[in-house]
C-alpha cells in the first residue's frame, strides 16, 4: 500500500511538473506570435516606405551607374 501512496505522489508531482511546463510553453508561443504579428507591420511600413521612395526616384537615375565607374 505505501509503494502505491509513493508512486501516486511521484505521478502527481510530475503532473504538476509538466502543467507547469505547459504553461510556460504555452505563454512562450504567445509572445512570439505577438512579437511575428509586430514584425509583420513593421516589415509592411518599411516596404510602404521603400515603394514611395522607389517611385519618388527618377527613372533615369536608378540605372545609371555612379560617375566614377
Amino acid at each position: 500500500m505505501k509503494d502505491d501512496a509513493d508512486r501516486l505522489e511521484r505521478l502527481e508531482l510530475l503532473l504538476m511538473t509538466h502543467e507547469e511546463s505547459l504553461e510556460q510553453f504555452d505563454r512562450l508561443v504567445r509572445d512570439q506570435q505577438r512579437q511575428i504579428r509586430e514584425l509583420g507591420k513593421r516589415l509592411d511600413r518599411l516596404e510602404e516606405k521603400l515603394s514611395k521612395y522607389e517611385e519618388e526616384q527618377d527613372p533615369g537615375q536608378q540605372h545609371q551607374p555612379p560617375p566614377h565607374y
